[in-house]
C-alpha cells in the first residue's frame, strides 16, 4: 500500500513538473492582455494557450495573421512575433522607434521579447538589437 501511494506521489509530481497546456478563449485570457490585443492589433483573435509550468502561467495567443504574443499571468506582454511581418509599433518605446528609424530605416521590427532588464529586438534582415529597459540602445548581436 504504501508502494502504492508513493508511486501515484511520484508520478503526480511528475506531471507538475512538465508543462501543461490548455486551449482558451480570448475572454479567459487575463483583462490586460485582452486590452492589449485590442489596443494595438487589426487582426483578429485566432485562439490562445494557456500553460503551466512550475507553477508559473503564461498565455499565448495567436492572431488570424499568425502573430504570436505572449503574456505572463497577470497579462503584460513577454514577447510579440509577427513571423517576418511587421509587428505594430504603437506598444515600442519611442527611443526604441527613433533608433531603428535612424539607423535601419529600411527595415522593420519582426519580434519584441521584453524582459525585466531589457528588450531584445528582431529586424526583418535577422539582425537582433538589444535595448535597456529606458529604450537606450546597449548592442547588436
Amino acid at each position: 500500500m504504501k508502494k502504492n501511494i508513493l508511486l501515484i506521489l511520484s508520478l503526480l509530481f511528475a506531471v507538475t513538473l512538465y508543462a501543461q497546456e490548455v486551449p482558451i478563449t480570448y475572454k479567459e485570457l487575463p483583462q490586460q492582455a485582452q486590452k492589449f490585443i485590442s489596443k494595438n492589433f487589426t487582426d483578429d483573435f485566432s485562439f490562445a494557450i494557456k500553460e503551466v509550468y512550475r507553477g508559473k502561467v503564461l498565455y499565448t495567443a495567436t492572431l488570424e495573421d499568425d502573430t504570436k504574443i505572449t503574456f505572463d499571468e497577470v497579462g503584460d506582454w513577454e514577447t510579440v512575433k509577427g513571423k517576418n511581418k511587421k509587428i505594430p509599433y504603437s506598444f515600442i518605446q519611442i527611443p526604441i522607434k527613433e533608433y531603428i528609424k535612424i539607423n535601419y530605416p529600411k527595415e522593420y521590427i519582426v519580434k519584441i521579447k521584453r524582459t525585466d532588464l531589457n528588450y531584445i529586438i528582431t529586424l526583418n534582415n535577422n539582425i537582433e538589437l538589444t535595448f535597456d529597459a529606458q529604450g537606450i540602445y546597449t548592442r547588436t548581436n
